[in-house]
């Protein structure tokens, strides 16, 4: 046994003075996992991002100026005054996540637009309906509130409604004649309305005005699920780091055997048992240490919930000794270190696909999850989240720990045998 400590205190002294291999298992995953949590709206201060429309104020009237007010005041928005042609641009480009042309005569028919021509133009890329709906709902929303701000004013706005009444009493294409008469006759009586009704009551209406009551309650979030983008992040991060400390390890023993450090050990005399124990030894213990490293910096840097221990205990070396197994597979497919470092590689590259190195499981398609319970990534992964968001209870931390040993052992032993082939050969 302690030959074996030993090795193992050769191998990690090893790997301490390669700074390149240090910085790829310890600190690249924490940039992944801070980038990818920043792209999934992680921050715990950040916002939702705005949508980036571009305006194409063709009236330039004061009703337009205050109609493109009230969008600019939005949250949701980010506004940018353009012409047609750089507006059009900017969504083709996308810069831009849609345009909004206001056109000529939108001014002098703000409350019903007799015209075709006055109506608003929305340019969207079709891959967007979404935000296009989405737009839709805050121009009308901007269309009310600039309609209660005319009912507020009636001596203004009656100007307005007279050339809207004025429209209709000429045949207008698309507008059936018995429309066009209740459409009129509607006017006609807000106009009435409004010549007779005392401004000072509608300044005092408030919510009466409203086109909806919106009623506000408060929702306590449940505790279920990721805090934060980081806590997905944080174990997609902490897989990759698992991978490159297996990799680095299978590499490690590859260039031993080609530079005969292998032979020197055997007759140190050191037996082959001996020899791999000690290998697998470091490299569970590096592993170990990198994952509670990115764990104890999400917790102290991002907020990811560490309030598990006892689960963390049983989740930290079952991905541990799941990926000693590995690094013993990974180190026996090539004879070179150009063979093993791109077969290797490759097979973890499809294991992360797979199991959610690179994408979350929980926005997969069914069939991908399915083909995910292939992959040790899946089960690890599955092992860290249960310990930190998923609320595993023991008996539901004991089956992906499990399955992951049992991957461990079976790429240990397939290793294993594939090194005695070697050594025969």
């Amino acid at each position: 046994m302690r030959a074996i400590v030993i090795l193992a205190c050769k191998d990690l002294k090893q790997l301490s003075r390669n700074r390149m291999g240090t910085f790829w298992i310890f600190f690249f995953p924490v940039v992944m996992a801070l980038f990818f949590g920043a792209i999934f709206g992680g921050s715990r201060t950040g916002g939702a991002r705005k949508l980036p429309v571009a305006v194409v104020d063709e009236d330039r009237s004061e009703a337009s100026r205050a109609f493109v007010g009230r969008l600019a005041r939005s949250e949701a928005l980010s506004i940018e005054a353009h012409d047609l042609g750089r507006a059009q641009d900017g969504v083709r480009l996308g810069k831009h996540a849609a345009y909004v042309v206001i056109p000529k005569g939108f001014g002098n028919a703000v409350l019903f637009a007799a015209h075709a021509r006055t109506a608003l133009q929305v340019g969207i890329d079709p891959a967007h309906q979404a935000e296009g709906a989405y737009l839709r709902g805050l121009l009308i929303q901007a269309s009310f509130e600039g309609l209660q701000d005319q009912l507020k004013n009636p001596r203004e706005m009656r100007p307005s409604l007279r050339r809207s009444i004025a429209s209709l009493e000429k045949p207008e294409p698309g507008l059936p004649d018995r429309q066009r008469e209740v459409i009129s006759s509607f006017l006609k009586d807000l106009d009435g309305f409004l010549g007779n009704v005392d401004p000072r009551a509608l300044q005092g209406a408030g919510p009466l005005l409203q086109p909806l009551e919106i009623r506000t309650i408060s929702v306590i979030p449940e505790r279920s699920g990721p805090l934060n983008a980081f806590e997905i992040s944080f174990p997609q991060a902490i897989l990759w780091a698992l991978i490159a400390c297996s990799t680095s390890f299978a590499l490690a023993m590859v260039r031993e055997r080609m530079l005969g450090t292998y032979l020197r050990l055997k007759a140190a005399p050191l037996s082959p048992v001996q020899i791999l124990s000690g290998k697998g030894l470091a490299c569970f213990l590096c592993a170990g240490a990198v994952v509670v490293f990115l764990l104890v910096l999400g917790r102290l840097a991002c907020g990811v919930r560490l309030e598990h221990p006892l689960l963390l205990l049983l989740a930290i070396p079952s991905s541990a000794a799941c990926f000693v197994g590995l690094m013993m597979f990974v180190s026996v497919l090539g004879k070179t270190d150009q063979a093993v470092s791109g077969g290797g590689w490759g097979i973890l590259m499809i294991f992360s696909m797979l199991g959610g190195g690179m994408v979350p499981l929980f926005v997969m398609p069914s069939w991908m999850v399915t083909v995910s319970h292939l992959s040790p990534v899946k089960w690890a992964i599955l092992a860290l989240e249960g310990a930190i968001w998923r609320d595993f209870t023991l008996p539901e931390m004991l089956v992906p720990c499990g399955i992951l040993l049992a991957f461990g052992a079976f790429f240990w032993m397939l290793g294993l045998a594939r090194f005695g082939r070697m050594e025969r050969s």
